[in-house]
């Protein structure tokens, strides 16, 4: 590296998920020999350009560099991700991907994924998955055993304001102080199975509970459909739209617990969320949930039972609220950002390294 640092560039055009500016923040701190940027706007132009100023792509979330619905944009930008790809690999640039998700969720474009998927595979020199499960999963479906690597994922803990009590929050969202608040919080889409909860919420009988609904909804079907189920009950508050960084603690200090319905999920940022407010989880009993509920941060449940959620809901209102936040706080304390960056300097390192003579 002749004495200089190694530039890596992490591609992703998420921006309402920390997660990204959280492992560059976490790479500075580990491994001073690092220089780190994001670029959101990969393409066939920007690698020509800047060609001479990059030693390794970290990719995160390919499929979003090309969802567009027009169809001909969608299609000229993949080609241009792909071509800068292949560019940037015909430069001797080293590739890491991040599989945050096995299959593109809503299964739009499946031959356009797969084919992106494909080229990515062929072209990176290591995949990142955050646990062993996603990791034998990668393995048997594209190869790669070798190159695959597990680094967890982080928490958010350090990026989210976190001073309002519980008393303030709920007088801000119009919550009774003794009610039973469960929550979901993060991006609303047809996956995540909010129609599950719904109906399943509906099932309880107690008046004394209420159900929070927050975040940003894409699809405006989508949202009519949740607002229907959600006026028939008063005891759920649906707050569609993007919810600020100052004002997530208000939710999460607000609840008791997070209810995550996943129907498909490899990675859950919103767990991981949960936990960086010490909020106890209910999910359905599958990885990664299976591992992240353990120890009693949490309640697992079976998603394949027609009353699974119902009686997983029920049973949240007995949980140790004061055991579940302490084992939450305890199991953090594991995954801070720069330990978790020293795993991807590792391997950004011996990607670049000159072969030995």
């Amino acid at each position: 590296m002749s004495g200089r640092s190694l530039r890596i560039v992490l591609l992703s055009k998420v921006r309402l998920n920390p997660y990204v500016q959280l492992l560059r923040r976490g790479l500075l701190q580990a491994d001073e020999d690092l220089s780190v940027s994001v670029e959101p706007n990969f393409s066939l132009p920007w690698i020509l350009r800047h060609r001479r100023d990059v030693d390794l792509l970290h990719l995160h979330w390919l499929e979003l560099l090309f969802d567009y619905p027009d169809r001909q944009l969608r299609l000229k930008r993949a080609i241009s991700v792909g071509a800068g790809l292949l560019a940037a690999r015909m430069f001797g640039i080293k590739l890491v991907y991040t599989v945050h998700n096995l299959a593109q969720h809503e299964r739009r474009y499946p031959l356009l994924n797969a084919l992106a998927n494909r080229l990515v595979f062929r072209l990176a020199g290591a995949v990142h998955v955050h646990d062993e499960t996603a990791r034998q999963e990668v393995v048997r479906r594209f190869g790669h055993r070798s190159a695959t690597y597990v680094a967890p994922h982080g928490h958010y803990a350090t990026w989210y304001p976190n001073h309002i009590g519980r008393e303030e929050a709920r007088q801000q969202l119009g919550l009774p102080a003794d009610a039973f608040v469960y929550l979901f919080l993060g991006l609303i889409r047809p996956y995540k199975g909010l129609e599950t909860l719904l109906e399943a919420f509906g099932d309880l009988h107690e008046e004394k509970v209420r159900l929070v609904i927050a975040g940003h909804i894409a699809e405006p079907a989508y949202l009519e459909t949740l607002t229907r189920q959600a006026r028939r009950d008063p005891r759920i508050l649906l707050r569609p739209g993007y919810v600020p960084d100052d004002e997530v603690q208000v939710f999460c200090n607000a609840a008791d617990v997070s209810v995550l319905p996943y129907r498909d999920v490899t990675t859950s940022g919103a767990a991981w969320l949960a936990f960086s407010f010490s909020l106890p989880i209910v999910a359905p009993n599958r990885p990664p949930f299976r591992d992240l509920v353990a120890d009693g941060r949490g309640l697992g449940y079976d998603a394949a039972h027609v009353q699974g959620l119902t009686l997983a809901l029920q049973q949240a209102q007995a949980l140790d609220g004061e055991c579940a936040q302490a084992a939450i706080r305890r199991f953090l304390e594991r995954y801070d950002w720069r330990s978790i960056a020293m795993i991807h300097a590792t391997v950004y390192h011996r990607l670049v390294a000159p072969p030995s003579s």
